[in-house]
C-alpha cells in the first residue's frame, strides 16, 4: 500500500514506531541528503512482518507498507 500525506516524514516515522511499540523492532534508519529524507522501520509480531518506508522531498511525503504473514 502507498500514499502521499502532507504530514512531515519524522512525524508519521514516530507514530509508526509508537504504533509497532509491542513488535519486534528488526531495524529502523533515518538518512538524509540533498535530495530528502527517507525513514524505514522494519517489525514482526510473529505472525505478520511489516516494513515501513517514508520518503521526504520538498515538495511531498511518500508512505509505503508492505505486510506478510509470516
Amino acid at each position: 500500500v502507498s500514499g502521499v500525506s502532507s504530514d512531515p516524514g519524522k512525524e508519521i516515522f514516530d507514530w509508526y514506531k509508537g504504533e509497532l511499540g509491542g513488535w519486534d523492532i528488526e531495524g529502523e534508519v533515518v538518512a538524509e541528503d540533498s535530495g530528502g529524507s527517507t525513514f524505514t522501520i522494519s517489525a514482526n509480531d510473529g505472525t505478520y512482518s511489516v516494513y515501513v518506508m517514508i520518503w521526504e522531498s520538498e515538495d511531498v511525503v511518500t508512505v509505503t507498507l508492505y505486510v506478510d504473514e509470516l
